[in-house]
């Protein structure tokens, strides 16, 4: 297996997830330069509220938000693909209106946010339709069911 590095970041948030699967897998599927970095942080409602009206406009809650890098260590050689902040208590309240388990609607904030990374977006039906087809068959890899979609 390709060897990613990554940091998490669980603030007073206690999960139990196989970040490292999440990661390796997706990271192995969009076939990502070997030893290239990110970071997964988890945050709270009103910080994420403050990031969307920083840098999208809105003064809302969401549930991912992606930062895009790019960049690489100098140093190290490695490419810092970015950081990935994820609204816990929002994922949490989303996960139970859509009818999800909590662990699968998180992996999918991951898996969706990894793709972000990677330059996916769904900005139109095009772009839509070809990250939903990478997200569906990535959360197979990872043998992740989920009841309904985010909109």
């Amino acid at each position: 297996m390709t060897k990613y590095f990554y940091t998490i970041e669980l603030n007073e948030y206690n999960l139990e997830l196989n970040f490292e699967r999440i990661i390796h897998t997706t990271l192995n599927y969009l076939k990502v330069k070997p030893k290239s970095e990110l970071s997964i942080v988890f945050i709270d409602n009103d910080y994420m509220q403050e990031l969307n009206s920083q840098y999208r406009g809105y003064a809302k809650p969401t549930d991912v938000l992606s930062f895009e890098s790019g960049e690489e260590d100098i140093e190290s050689g490695n490419m810092y693909l970015g950081d990935i902040l994820i609204a816990y208590p929002f994922v949490e309240q989303q996960a139970i209106k859509l009818g999800n388990q909590l662990e699968s609607e998180l992996t999918l904030m991951i898996v969706h946010g990894i793709l972000h990374l990677c330059g996916f977006d769904h900005d139109t039906p095009n772009n839509k339709e070809t990250m939903w087809k990478h997200q569906y068959s990535i959360l197979d890899l990872l043998q992740i069911q989920l009841n309904k979609l985010p909109e």
